[in-house]
C-alpha cells in the first residue's frame, strides 16, 4: 500500500529499505531482538548465526527480514523468508 497515498499514519518499523517509499518520523521506542534456537542448535550467540549451515527462517514482510540478511556479512543467502504460522525447527 505505500506509495499509493492511500493512508496518512501508519505504525510500522523503520528498516531502509522501507524509507525509499515512507517517509518515517524520529523513533518512539527500540525493540531489542535476538534469535530462538533448538536445543540442540551450536549456536549460543549472535555472531555464531553467521556460518554457511545455519539457516534462518524470518517473518516475511518483517523489518526483520530485510535487515538481518545484510548484517550477516558471510551468509546472507541463508536467510529464509517464511510466511506461515508455527514454523519448526525441524529439517
Amino acid at each position: 500500500m505505500a506509495g499509493k497515498d492511500l493512508w496518512n499514519i501508519g505504525m510500522i518499523g523503520y528498516e531502509s529499505e522501507r524509507a525509499k517509499l515512507i517517509k518515517f518520523s524520529r523513533s518512539r521506542v527500540e525493540i531489542h531482538a535476538t534469535y530462538s534456537v533448538s536445543d540442540e542448535s551450536s549456536c549460543m550467540n549472535v555472531a555464531d548465526i553467521d556460518q554457511s549451515h545455519v539457516r534462518v527462517a524470518v517473518s516475511s514482510r518483517s523489518a526483520y527480514g530485510l535487515y538481518l540478511p545484510r548484517k550477516k556479512k558471510r551468509h546472507p543467502q541463508s536467510y529464509k523468508r517464511v510466511s506461515r504460522r508455527g514454523i519448526s525447527f525441524q529439517k
